[in-house]
């Protein structure tokens, strides 16, 4: 059975889709698609499985992801996005599912699965981070909080704790307990750690770090737009056709037998480009709401700080100014 040989496991928000796009096109590299399988959260039947896999909708209602029709939940559909002539060609193959970040169980059940894998891990300033999460998952009607300060006084209050990951902001971002999982479990050798402002300043950087770290030829990237933007669409036609084209649904599963992945990809992504120029970007991060995430997040940076190989001094500033960049 054809496995992964490599895993981008987040962090959300933190430009994994980038990521996932620049090594898709390394002629060399086979990447997923779906981007986010999200196997090694849902596909092992234990306890606290279908206690972390809810989350809101518009509506408020909890949705378990069951109901959702997203990502991949038995081992035979997860061996069977690496089962193609491409993949098998390919002499890596991955995938960028960004809950494995922060579950607390992912590492373990990658390492018994694939021992040898390689992870790469995206990091970005917790705080334009959190709020960057919040913003898309509120632009796509599937967040029931009506601010970002509603959303984060529900996760302080214990009201999220059964939410998947993407739903628990400020959880999501304590980065040093979640980065330390995979260097405990995969050695410091095999973990690569990148940070979301170099990706934003030097994306050919970045794009030869990893090939560098995978073993591949290292290749031109072809500049392109910013992945997965946050934006919200305040027209119902319009939004309703993005999503068609971003989620399962009766187009995707039309189109797919007919058109070649790469092909597939390249009309979803002309798609989604085309409509967001229509849309708005959200508002600020208040200045209080940041000194409140500064302060949470204080502790955990500076044990960050002694993992990575890079300065994150400015992270968890509060510093006046919008969330941040809102891609991912």
């Amino acid at each position: 059975m054809m496995s992964p040989t490599f895993f981008i496991v987040g962090a959300q928000k933190a430009g994994t889709t980038s990521l996932h796009a620049m090594l898709a096109r390394h002629e060399q590299v086979f990447m997923s698609d779906p981007k986010e399988p999200g196997y090694f959260i849902r596909g092992f039947d234990d306890p606290e499985r279908w206690q972390t896999l809810y989350r809101p909708d518009k509506h408020g209602r909890i949705q378990p992801l069951s109901e959702v029709d997203l990502g991949v939940f038995n081992a035979d559909d997860y061996a069977a996005l690496f089962s193609s002539a491409e993949a098998q060609r390919a002499q890596q193959r991955g995938e960028a599912s960004t809950p494995y970040l922060p579950s607390p169980h992912a590492a373990d059940r990658i390492k018994a699965t694939v021992p040898g894998a390689k992870i790469i891990i995206a990091l970005r300033d917790p705080v334009p981070r959190a709020y960057s999460a919040w913003g898309y998952n509120s632009s796509r009607g599937r967040e029931s909080a009506a601010s970002f300060e509603q959303a984060i006084a529900e996760e302080l209050a214990g009201k999220r704790d059964h939410f998947i990951y993407g739903w628990r902001y400020l959880y999501s971002g304590l980065f040093s307990r979640h980065v330390e999982r995979y260097l405990d479990r995969f050695g410091r050798e095999n973990v690569l750690l990148l940070s979301f402002d170099k990706l934003k300043d030097d994306g050919q950087g970045v794009f030869d770090t990893m090939c560098d770290f995978l073993e591949v030829s290292r290749q031109t990237m072809n500049a392109g737009r910013q992945e997965n933007v946050t934006v919200r669409h305040v027209n119902p036609v319009i939004e309703g056709i993005r999503n068609s084209f971003n989620r399962p649904g009766a187009i995707k599963s039309l189109i797919k037998p007919f058109l070649p992945r790469g092909l597939r990809t390249k009309v979803r992504r002309g798609v989604t480009t085309s409509l967001d120029r229509y849309g708005e970007r959200p508002e600020p991060m208040t200045q209080s709401v940041r000194q409140e995430l500064s302060q949470y997040y204080a502790g955990d940076l500076a044990k960050l700080a002694e993992m990575v190989d890079f300065d994150i001094s400015h992270w968890g500033k509060a510093q006046s100014g919008p969330g941040g960049e809102t891609h991912g």
